[in-house]
This record gives structure tokens, sequence and C-alpha cells, in this order.
């Protein structure tokens, strides 16, 4: 498997996790429907598509090999041949002391009715603040972190959708934000979730015991 492949392999399972820890809805298709959206797509009769229940899409393998997918859970297209942009975070929020991940992707995905359409979604896995460690600043920092990260982002990008993993001292949070229009950033607060502690993740965890006093 290539590292495209991988890419979008791990963003469609990173989907559906979240989908199904923040319980929305998954929405109802049939399988002719998402033939004829795909052939309408592709430009080719497409006799069989193949169902990930764990990732809720379907895929259709095209005839040189390169593939579509069908996201029944926003209803987008996801096309192999359509490359998604890796950004380095190096002085990414200059203002702030934040230990970021290496990179943040911008996926695109496609309208399914309007295939000329992009909407962009960024995932950004780990950014971490070593100088929060109480309750009352805790989430109004990851509030204010999310929204710059949205707002610079937004300079390059007509962006829809985030799956954001914030940490500091106190706790770990998720923000999951899946629109097709452009990102409200007074809204954050209803989108961003306190991780139980049971689920905070190794790496997490690892940090958190290394920096607090």
């Amino acid at each position: 498997m290539d590292i495209k492949k991988q890419i979008i392999a791990l963003l469609l399972f990173m989907s559906i996790i979240i989908i199904l820890q923040f319980h929305l809805p998954l929405p109802i298709i049939t399988k002719s429907n998402v033939k004829s959206i795909l052939a309408r797509y592709t430009d080719e009769k497409v006799d069989e598509i193949n169902y990930n229940f764990k990732d809720n899409i379907y895929k259709f393998v095209r005839k040189d090999g390169s593939e579509v997918y069908y996201k029944l859970a926003d209803k987008t297209i996801i096309d192999s041949k359509i490359a998604g942009d890796l950004i380095e975070t190096d002085g990414f929020l200059k203002d702030y002391d934040l230990e970021m991940p290496k990179d943040i992707y911008i996926f695109p995905s496609i309208d399914r009715d309007n295939f000329e359409k992009l909407y962009y979604k960024a995932y950004v896995s780990g950014i971490k603040n070593p100088n929060i460690d109480s309750e009352e600043e805790s989430r109004e920092k990851a509030i204010e972190i999310a929204k710059a990260v949205i707002e610079k982002l937004s300079l390059e990008y007509n962006l829809t959708s985030i799956q954001l993993v914030y940490g500091d001292l106190y706790t770990l949070y998720a923000l999951v934000y899946d629109s097709k229009k452009p990102i409200d950033t007074e809204r954050l607060d209803k989108h961003l979730k306190e991780i139980p502690q049971n689920q905070w993740t190794k790496d997490y965890i690892l940090w958190k015991s290394e920096n607090v006093e």
C-alpha cells in the first residue's frame, strides 16, 4: 500500500471513530444510489462497489486501478487521484508556546452533487500546551488555540471541517467540526469535547507524566 492510500485509510478510520464517539448519525443510502453517484463522477460503468463497515464507506476501483470512495457520513467523495496537503508546523503558531505535531494534513473531499466543489478538512493531531495545568484556564485556552489554527489555515483554504486533538497538563480535548460551510469560530465550544481519562492516548499520558511537577 502506497503512502497516499495509507493516509486515506487512516483518515477514513479516524472519521468513523469520531462519529461513533460523538454519537453522530449515520445517514441511510442505497447501494444502487451510491453506484449511480460514482458512475457520474468517474464516467465509468460501476458494476461492483465494496462496502467497508468499519469506515462506513463504499469503494470503487477504476479501470486504471485508482480508487474512489463514497463517504456515507457526510455524503462526499474522496478520490485517490486528488492529493491533500501536508503543512509543516515549524513557526505555525509562533505567538504561542506550544508543542506542535510535525505536520497538519489538509484533505479535500468532493461534493456529490457538484463535482467542481471541494470541501477542505484539517486533521491536527497532538497539539500540546505545557503552560496550562488548571481546570479554570484549560477549556478557554483550548478554544483560543483551535480558533487560531482555523483562522490561519483559512487564509489559504476554504476550510469547512476540522478534527483537532489538543492536550494540556490538565486534560485532553477533541474538537470535531464537520460542515460544508466555512467554520464558525464563535461556535467552537459546542464542538469541543473533553476526552475521558480511560481514552487518553499513550503519547499524551507519557507527555503529561514527564511535564507535571
